[in-house]
């Protein structure tokens, strides 16, 4: 049996189709999240803040009835909480999730979801990385600030790049 990402199994014919299926999907659901991800970020002050739950699909019209999805959702603290919502076949899932906070994993009925506060996170970790203690010092400190922090004396010596080497 080939490994997983082995050239008998990247080549593999339905493998290439779900891969190209999945791309197109993802290419055509990414801008309509732009608008529902900027106004969690206006409501959330990029996630300093709870906002609202949203459970119902948002831009929801046609009078269809709601399907049932659950949902776990990875947060930056460490923890699994699992949302079990509603959603209809003319308004994405992933509309919802990004109004509560989420991005799903998958553009198609996904079953888990990460926070926007840790994919921002882990995107702004990305800018600073380096392979020393430097990077990571910085993220910390930049993150903590913009979610509104504000380090004591102490703190700053420790999170200062460099202040540990």
């Amino acid at each position: 049996m080939p490994l997983l990402g082995s050239t008998a199994t990247a080549s593999h014919p339905r493998w290439e189709k779900w891969k190209e299926i999945s791309a197109d999907r993802w290419k055509h659901l990414i801008p309509t999240l732009v608008r529902p991800f900027m106004r969690w970020c206006q409501e959330t002050s990029y996630g300093r803040h709870k906002g609202s739950q949203h459970t119902i699909p948002l831009n929801c019209k046609c009078g269809k009835s709601a399907r049932h999805v659950e949902v776990t959702a990875v947060y930056t603290t460490v923890r699994l909480e699992h949302h079990s919502l509603m959603y209809c076949e003319c308004c994405p899932l992933a509309l919802t999730l990004v109004a509560m906070g989420l991005f799903p994993a998958s553009p198609i009925r996904p079953s888990i979801a990460f926070s926007l506060s840790h994919l921002l996170f882990a995107s702004k970790l990305f800018i600073y990385i380096s392979p020393n203690i430097t990077a990571w010092c910085s993220t910390i400190s930049s993150n903590l600030v913009e979610k509104g922090f504000t380090p004591s004396a102490t703190m700053s010596k420790l999170i200062t790049p460099g202040a540990l080497i």
